[in-house]
């Protein structure tokens, strides 16, 4: 009996070692790690960065479209029927073209992500430089047109040198027309430089 007891005893003790022993690997056993993926904050947008190229652009379309129709202005009187003619089909879109980007300009400066004071006035003043040109280059091209259309030499010669007026007064309209642009180009740049430095489309344009 008694050795019985011991026995029972034995296997109880041997019973709460093993489920101590069991109970103590549970413990120590450790939870498989989970990774966990952290997204990288996204870019934040340079509004203001955006709207100065914007400007930079708007401005190289006008200044490319008062050259051009400059250059189409100095003629040469002598020119043959056939040249005048594309002359003067050159002139109606270039005019058109420079009525639309000047528009596209004041838009674009009208736009300022930023208290721009002197806005209205700038684009007052662009629009009124353009303006004078695309006249002056309408009245040009219309004696083009009409030289074309004349039936006598006299007729031609008479169209002819009202259009070189007319041309000269529109090419001294473009080129105050581009200093004006030049002087909004520093004043942009002396109020909202850093805007200016960060975009993309002002270091190949505007340049001095």
């Amino acid at each position: 009996m008694r050795t019985a007891f011991l026995f029972g005893a034995t296997c109880l003790s041997m019973a709460v070692l093993v489920g101590c022993s069991n109970t103590d690997e549970a413990s120590t056993t450790t939870a498989p790690s989970v990774e966990v993926s952290v997204p990288e904050p996204s870019p934040s947008i340079d509004v203001e960065a955006i709207w100065a190229g914007s400007v930079c652009v708007a401005i190289d379309d006008v200044q490319t479209s008062i050259g051009e129709i400059a250059g189409n202005l100095s003629f040469d009187p002598l020119a043959g029927q056939g040249v005048l003619e594309q002359l003067e089909a050159q002139l109606a879109i270039e005019i058109a073209g420079l009525e639309e980007e000047t528009a596209a300009l004041g838009a674009a400066i009208g736009a300022a992500p930023v208290d721009y004071a002197a806005a209205s006035t700038t684009i007052a003043e662009l629009q009124a430089a353009a303006e004078t040109t695309q006249a002056a280059a309408e009245i040009a091209s219309g004696h083009l047109q009409a030289a074309t259309e004349a039936g006598d030499p006299l007729g031609v010669a008479v169209e002819l040198g009202q259009a070189a007026v007319a041309g000269k007064s529109a090419i001294e309209a473009g080129s105050a027309a581009l200093n004006l642009l030049t002087q909004t180009r520093e004043e942009l740049e002396a109020t909202l430089g850093p805007a200016f430095d960060r975009a993309p489309e002002c270091q190949t344009s505007m340049a001095p």
